[in-house]
């Protein structure tokens, strides 16, 4: 991974996660750092040698030269605005989930997908490529039941009841539709994604049942 650039924009929990894993696959890799609160992403920067720096601005982030791929870890409603940018900037992508508030967004991303793609074919170069950071597909328990449905020893599935739970984040702005894009884009896509991966595309979607049982996230 000689000469990879990598831009990570949102420097909070997620943020030292990412980089941790990617400084120990790429040691040499240089990593570019922004986040609107300064001090956040110089803290994170500090940690590491001056192969990790921060910069002031989006712009000078997406300008920055040679720049291979971009980590988007910001509140959901930046999500559509800088998989764009970073797409025009022909940089593969990650973005945390969900990658967008509505279906308008994901197509306005999907169109820069498009075209990045065609500017790197016409050039001889790979395709960009865009990924949300859904982790439940990668885990042991989900991968086993992915191999005994794969197996066809439980016949023709005709139904199936699919539930994650566990204690949930305390940051409140996760949770916030003006923030983090509210409870059913933060915590409900994990579902689908890993049903549709279990299971396939479907056919027919629909709301069965949707209670609030807490107004304040404690």
């Amino acid at each position: 991974m000689s000469g990879l650039t990598v831009g990570i924009l949102g420097c909070g929990k997620m943020a030292g996660r990412h980089l941790g894993a990617l400084k120990a696959l790429a040691p040499e890799a240089s990593v570019v750092l922004y986040d609107p609160v300064a001090e956040a992403a110089e803290g994170l920067a500090g940690g590491y040698d001056d192969s990790v720096t921060a910069v002031a601005s989006p712009d000078e982030l997406f300008a920055t030269p040679g720049l291979n791929a971009v980590l988007v870890l910001t509140p959901t409603p930046s999500h559509a605005d800088y998989v764009i940018r970073a797409l025009e900037a022909d940089a593969h992508v990650l973005c945390e989930k969900p990658l967008a508030m509505d279906e308008d967004e994901v197509r306005a991303i999907g169109a820069a997908l498009e075209a990045a793609g065609a500017r790197a074919r016409e050039a001889g170069r790979p395709e960009p490529v865009l990924q949300v950071g859904y982790l439940y597909r990668y885990m042991e328990p989900m991968r086993a039941a992915r191999r005994v449905l794969d197996s066809g020893a439980l016949g023709e599935v005709r139904s199936a009841l699919f539930r994650l739970g566990g204690r949930g984040n305390a940051s409140a702005w996760k949770h916030g539709r003006g923030s983090g894009g509210g409870a059913l884009r933060e915590m409900a896509v994990h579902e689908l994604d890993t049903a549709l991966w279990l299971f396939g595309d479907l056919e027919l979607g629909a709301v069965l049942e949707k209670d609030l049982l807490q107004t304040t996230r404690t």
